[in-house]
């Protein structure tokens, strides 16, 4: 794993330094179109503490990993509850999940009670409900007889034909 990531460091520092970005300038908004980029002695100033920092990380990990391998073990004897907190990586997950997952869920969980289950699923099953309470009404209306067809095709006429002649007058 060290050697890819070392081929994409040294990668990474060649195109920064060719100017690689040009061979992509078409594609990408030109430096008109894009905000300054920041230059001067701030800028200057937060590149190389951000340098610094870290040759400083890798320094401490080659002290504490290759010059004395012990030195972690002795340290996190020495400062136990520091030790307990970042083992536990300061119990940002536990904050988070109290703060946010476990809200969340409980709102989930009301909503699907409440609005699901009480007016969806409700709605859905009142309609199921009123077409089987239909379906019952009509099935005593089908009685497979031809002439009860014939005897409601008929009313149903006479019902239109009352109907309009009403709004005629």
């Amino acid at each position: 794993m060290t050697v890819p990531l070392l081929i994409l460091a040294v990668l990474s520092i060649v195109t920064g330094y060719l100017g690689i970005p040009q061979f992509i300038a078409p594609v990408l908004p030109g430096p008109d179109e894009m905000a300054a980029p920041h230059a001067g002695p701030a800028a200057a100033g937060i590149m190389i503490a951000a340098t610094l920092m870290g040759l400083g990380g890798i320094a401490a990990a080659y002290v504490v990993y290759v010059k004395s391998p012990g030195l972690p073990q002795q340290l996190a004897e020495k400062w136990k509850q520091v030790y307990a907190l970042s083992f536990n990586k300061w119990y940002v997950d536990e904050l988070y999940d109290r703060t946010f997952v476990t809200p969340t869920v409980d709102l989930a969980n009301g909503l699907w009670r409440r609005v699901d289950v009480a007016v969806i699923d409700a709605m859905v099953n009142g309609v199921a409900s009123a077409t089987m309470l239909w379906g019952r009404t009509m099935r005593r209306v089908q009685s497979g007889q031809v002439q009860h067809y014939a005897l409601a095709m008929a009313l149903g006429a006479v019902v239109i034909l009352g109907f309009y002649l009403m709004l005629l007058q």
